[in-house]
């Protein structure tokens, strides 16, 4: 009993000694006069997570709302974290002063091939990475791979056209955006033709829903702890979680093997990211000025086959589902507002009467209205009077011109902004257009009000998305 007394003596010393250190570490922001959601020990302010069926998105919105304040001190465990709403300070960090926040702060598992990817790296391993990958999303390698996008997007405006007469035009517009962006990227990255239109069972539409399942809550703790409690898997690091799924990373790596070893071995060069990742991989510069690539004079430029796989990865990732929600999202915004419908077909149709009809990258850069409707939506009020309307006005060039720059981050800012921004942003434009060139959209019997899913990484619909969608010639001007 004496040792029993003495263990419980010792854990409940213990425990207010761990306290008493954690109310000292959650001082940190009130002495500097920041702003605080004040802690709940031992949690800080992640307790939500655990115990809320909500991912990480939603809980930074909650802590965004929660205060007016320029910046918000909080606690992630014990660590301190600051959000930070002034759009003047996010340009010092993201520009004017990035190179004291070269980092992301997100565990990195380097065990995993995909530690390699540049969302996670940290600065000094990130900075030459950039450098050799920046060249391969460059205008010119945009528009060297232009005829993807523009074959994928033929194949669904010919898929809508059958699905019309099969269904009477009762569409599920999310699984169509899906496989818009699932057969661009597959062809853009790996120069494999997927046609999910008309194989919806092939490997690459199943591997990017498993990539982006978010049932799980458990999977949705370990993202989120990832991103705002990266020491949490330091300390636990002799534990093996698995971060990415393994399956889809297997595939990934061994379509990468297959792809590597076909076109070393046949010669096969292809208009692709893949071929510049080959490039980087064998030692060759990917240089923008000059269609050659000139052998690099040291090891250093030598992407390894991990890295490789991580960007590739990455991409698939990535570039699939951000994109095909936003361009569900945007044609369910368009069923709903028929005027800003119409408006968008007038720009389509005067930009490509510019260019004969043809789907060109210069006739996309003249379509105005096409680009007010993709910039799509922020949630600040004080920003955006009114934010959950779907106003494409907000973002005309007199509009846009009266707002700080950092109020409007899709891609983010400074160096460490989005890569494949030219080509996520060309990918929604091609889907817009070969949607909206040919067809009408309408709400039907069938139609939900879109929910988003708590659970999910990224803005994904949590159930099926049906609008009627119906060819223009069919309908009276």
């Amino acid at each position: 009993m004496l040792l029993v007394g003495v263990v419980i003596i010792i854990v409940f010393f213990s425990l207010i000694r761990i306290y008493l250190k954690f109310k000292k570490k959650y001082k940190y922001w009130e002495k500097r006069g920041v702003k605080v959601i004040q802690p709940i020990f031992p949690f800080g302010n992640v307790l939500s997570i655990f115990t809320k069926k909500i991912g990480i998105t939603q809980c930074i919105l909650e802590w965004y709302e929660s205060l007016d304040a320029k910046v918000i001190g909080l606690y992630a465990i014990d660590d301190p974290i600051l959000l930070v709403k002034d759009p003047d300070i996010m340009k010092n960090i993201l520009v004017k002063d990035f190179n004291h926040f070269t980092d992301r702060g997100v565990y990195i598992d380097k065990r995993e091939p995909t530690a390699g990817h540049l969302w996670k790296l940290p600065g000094p391993k990130w900075k030459p990475l950039r450098t050799k990958m920046s060249p391969c999303f460059s205008i010119k390698k945009l528009k060297m791979i232009f005829s993807n996008l523009l074959h994928v997007g033929k194949e669904m405006g010919k898929s809508l056209e059958d699905e019309c007469k099969k269904t009477e035009g009762i569409i599920n517009v999310e699984k169509l955006c899906q496989c818009f962006t699932v057969d661009i990227v597959s062809s853009s990255i790996f120069g494999v033709e997927t046609n999910s239109f008309l194989d919806k069972d092939n490997m690459y539409l199943k591997m990017e829903k498993e990539l982006v399942k978010s049932d799980s809550r458990i999977r949705m703790i370990k993202a989120a702890l990832q991103i705002i409690v990266p020491n949490f898997f330091d300390i636990f690091s002799f534990i093996k979680f698995e971060t990415v799924k393994q399956s889809a990373l297997s595939f990934v790596y061994e379509m990468v093997r297959t792809v590597i070893e076909f076109r070393e071995k046949t010669g096969t060069v292809r208009n692709d990211i893949m071929q510049l990742l080959i490039q980087l991989k064998n030692g060759r510069k990917v240089d923008d000025n000059d269609d050659e690539c000139e052998t690099s004079g040291g090891s250093e430029i030598c992407l390894t086959m991990d890295e490789v796989v991580a960007q590739a990865y990455t991409y698939f990732f990535v570039g699939s589902e951000t994109a095909s929600s936003a361009l569900a999202m945007l044609v369910y915004e368009c069923a709903l507002n028929k005027q800003i419908q119409y408006q968008l077909q007038d720009d389509i149709d005067n930009g490509l009467a510019t260019s004969e009809g043809k789907i060109t990258y210069e006739a996309i850069l003249e379509m105005k209205y096409l680009n007010m409707v993709i910039s799509g939506l922020h949630w600040d009020a004080k920003y955006y009077p009114n934010p959950s309307k779907f106003d494409p006005g907000r973002f005309s060039k007199e509009n846009s011109s009266k707002r700080h720059p950092c109020v409007y981050l899709p891609f983010g800012e400074g160096p460490r902004n989005c890569i494949g921004k030219r080509l996520g942003y060309f990918m929604l434009a091609v889907g817009t257009i070969n949607i909206f060139k040919k067809f009408r959209v309408s709400v039907c019997e069938r139609t939900e009000a879109p929910e988003i899913n708590p659970l999910a990484y990224t803005i994904k619909l949590s159930k099926p998305l049906f609008l009627k969608i119906s060819p223009r010639e069919n309908e009276e001007n």
